[in-house]
């Protein structure tokens, strides 16, 4: 919950921007995903996507890259600077 919400944090001005600065609240209710192999910060892109998609904006580059040394949950690198 809390990278998802990051990844709202992060195109936060993107979203204000779209509703004109006037309030919203997004409410989630439930995240599917496959719990075998899965990265925290996989939420936050998916966070961002979700965002640029139902509020209408240029989704912002998520540079990742892969590190196949690393155990299975930390093999993808986020960069969301």
């Amino acid at each position: 919950m809390l990278c998802y919400c990051e990844g709202l944090r992060i195109v936060s001005a993107d979203i204000l921007n779209a509703v004109q600065n006037h309030p919203r609240v997004i409410t989630l209710r439930s995240i599917h995903f496959l719990d075998c192999d899965i990265q925290n910060e996989a939420f936050t892109a998916s966070a961002i996507q979700w965002a640029s998609e139902s509020f209408g904006f240029v989704m912002p580059e998520v540079k990742v890259t892969f590190d196949d040394t690393k155990s299975p949950f930390e093999k993808y690198i986020y960069d969301f600077s």
